[in-house]
């Protein structure tokens, strides 16, 4: 895993499951904003995200 340093105008995302309400309100009051849903298929079940990310 490479290390890199996060400097002024770095970003950094992430991705949420959608029902995980208490992880999204988390990251939003960490600074984080909601970008736009993803969504995953694993094997027959479709999952669906958010991606959220934040400007250092």
């Amino acid at each position: 895993m490479a290390s890199e340093e996060l400097t002024a105008g770095s970003i950094v995302w992430l991705v949420i499951l959608h029902t995980n309400a208490r992880a999204t309100r988390f990251y939003e009051k960490s600074g984080f904003k909601k970008l736009r849903e993803h969504y995953n298929q694993i094997g027959k079940i479709n999952f669906k995200y958010e991606l959220m990310l934040k400007e250092i």
